[in-house]
């Protein structure tokens, strides 16, 4: 699992978010959703800031990034 997926998948958890209120979020679809969560796909620049705008959190961060800490 990337460090991605797991931070994606803590803070949907964290924030009692399932994959289909992210959907409704982030206008992404829930298999869109599973699919990062589950480290199959890493999504596209656009759809990684929908994410991070809806988790509250700079998407560097998401990415990995110590230096773009949580908002």
């Amino acid at each position: 699992m990337s460090v991605f997926s797991e931070r994606v998948s803590q803070l949907m958890q964290d924030k009692g978010y399932s994959n289909g209120m992210m959907a409704v979020k982030t206008g992404l679809t829930e298999s869109e959703i599973s699919r990062y969560r589950n480290g199959h796909r890493m999504p596209k620049a656009e759809n990684l800031l929908l994410m991070a705008y809806a988790l509250d959190v700079e998407p560097e961060w998401l990415m990995g990034q110590e230096k773009g800490n949580k908002k």
